[in-house]
Parts: structure tokens; C-alpha cells; sequence
């Protein structure tokens, strides 16, 4: 759809292996969205991107990742729907969306990335000049879970702070 939308665009199909893209998605976002659907950790996270003007970001994964795709039916839980059932769901999954934007997107809009290749084909595909800066490797799936840790430790003492609060407000009612 949103080649018809935007004619010009140019395309990042970005590949790896489909068995290590679904442990990654399994251990980091997948993970992340979990929580944050969660009885005990969801209140305290809505509340601290609400604070921080983000309500909605979390909410943009939740309707992308577990909504149907162009795939259609095949996978009517969308791409956590497969992750979530087994490694063999997901590398179908997997396949089948790169064999999908391979058959929509024309050739000349479509550069087919791995991380590993690092700047130079990127660059080459925008039309920019090659950064003197190595490539980035963020949102890894440690880095990640490095996060996920934060925001429970986050929580549990938010909901420690306020069993406290209300056991000292109660002693003084009581």
C-alpha cells in the first residue's frame, strides 16, 4: 500500500537469518509489549509515557505487530502471532513477507539490507556519502533487555513506594 501511496520511495527490505530475526524479536520487542500489557507493570508504564507525552507509542507495535498484514489470512495474529507460535511459523512468516515486498516493490526502489554490510551499500542506495562514523549497533536484543530490566525495576519500586505510602496512610487512619 504504501508504495502506491508514495510512488518515489525508496525501500529497506532488512534481512537475516529468520531464525535469529524471531529470537530476536521474541527476547526484545515481543517482550517489551508483553509487559507493558501486563497487569502489574502495564498501569505504571502507561502512566510514565503518558507523563512523558507518550502515551500512544507502545500502543503503534500492538496494533502493527498482532494485525493482519499484507499476507492476509495466512497469519491472522500477524507477526507476533507467528513468533509466538514456534520457530517454524515465524522463518515462514518471515519468508513469506520478504517474498511479498520482493514481488510489490520495483527493483530500482528496493535496496535488500543486512545490518552486517554496515554503510557503504545504504549510503550508495540513498544516494549520501559513506559516514567517516561506524554503523550503529543499537536495539540489540542485550541492549534491550538491559531496558526491559529497567522498566520492571522501574515498577517494582513504584509499587513498593506505593504499598508503602498507603500502609503509613492507613496506620494514621487507623
Amino acid at each position: 500500500d504504501l508504495v502506491r501511496i508514495y510512488p518515489n520511495a525508496k525501500v529497506l527490505l532488512n534481512v537475516r537469518d529468520p531464525v535469529k530475526w524471531r529470537a530476536s524479536v521474541y527476547n526484545s520487542i515481543y517482550q517489551i509489549l508483553a509487559i507493558y500489557s501486563s497487569s502489574f507493570y502495564g498501569p505504571i508504564l502507561k502512566m510514565i509515557f503518558k507523563l512523558l507525552g507518550k502515551g500512544s507509542t507502545p500502543q503503534v507495535p500492538m496494533l502493527t505487530c498482532w494485525g493482519l498484514t499484507p499476507l492476509g489470512e495466512k497469519y491472522p495474529r500477524g507477526m507476533f502471532g507467528a513468533v509466538e507460535d514456534s520457530e517454524e511459523e515465524a522463518t515462514r512468516f518471515f519468508n513469506d513477507w520478504k517474498e511479498q515486498v520482493l514481488k510489490e516493490v520495483p527493483a530500482n526502489k528496493l535496496l535488500v539490507f543486512e545490518v552486517k554490510d554496515g554503510w557503504k551499500p545504504l549510503c550508495n542506495f540513498l544516494g549520501v556519502p559513506v559516514p567517516d562514523t561506524p554503523f550503529p549497533n543499537v536495539n540489540d536484543t542485550k541492549s534491550v533487555q538491559k531496558r526491559i530490566r529497567m522498566m520492571k525495576s522501574i515498577c517494582y519500586a513504584v509499587w513498593t513506594a506505593a504499598t508503602v505510602s498507603l500502609a503509613v496512610g492507613c496506620s494514621y487512619v487507623f
